[in-house]
């Protein structure tokens, strides 16, 4: 639908088959190759999906060949009665209200190089999708260590709960209010505020041209 094109590589919205198949292969190979979060015998076509696909945007990184290097899937509370991350066994009795909430999901960068470029340009895409969309809210069901690796970005987000072995790993869901960290780069990273809050150029996936 959109592409954005920085850094010498291009951000935009899986919106085709290929692009759509290309994240779903690559979370075959991470969640169930890799880590093995998910069973493999589950995916016999080697796609790794789920009932969020059809309703949640996916914005990937592409390099100069237009293939996927790094992705993130939003999933949106206004479209779900549930989310994932409210399985989590430390909030499984606690009522929250997901109407506004956006959950980060399938974050993966594959790319050897350019890792924090990547990182950013999918960050920034998805930021100006989910303010057009009146998310305040994100949560992102995190370990421990992934949490520190994106505070670099200065992305801060505090647990809402104590962790405890989830969806294959020891994790919490943690929380990030839209507002609050725009404050804080106003405030204190004045650059990463200025990039966060520019859009760049954008034009149309049909007008790709290898």
């Amino acid at each position: 639908m959109i592409i954005q094109n920085d850094f010498n590589l291009y951000f935009k919205i899986a919106d085709t088959e290929k692009e759509l198949k290309s994240c779903q292969s690559i979370r075959y190979k991470v969640y169930c190759e890799e880590r093995k979060w998910l069973p493999a015998e589950h995916y016999p076509d080697e796609l790794e999906r789920d009932i969020f696909d059809e309703d949640s945007p996916t914005f990937i990184a592409l390099n100069d060949d237009f293939d996927v290097v790094g992705m993130m899937r939003i999933l949106k509370g206004s479209f779900y009665d549930t989310l994932p991350f409210l399985q989590h066994p430390s909030l499984q009795k606690r009522h929250i209200d997901i109407r506004t909430m956006a959950e980060l999901s399938r974050y993966i960068v594959i790319a050897s190089r350019n890792r924090s470029l990547i990182s950013h340009g999918i960050f920034r895409l998805s930021h100006h999708y989910c303010k057009r969309n009146g998310i305040t809210d994100y949560v992102i069901l995190i370990e421990p260590s992934l949490r520190r690796l994106i505070e670099r970005f200065y992305w801060f987000y505090e647990p809402m709960c104590t962790p405890a072995m989830y969806f294959g790993a020891f994790t919490y869901p943690a929380i990030c209010n839209v507002k609050k960290i725009e404050k804080i780069w106003y405030n204190r990273y004045p650059e990463n505020y200025k990039f966060y809050m520019e859009e760049s150029n954008v034009i149309s996936s049909v007008e790709m041209v290898k």
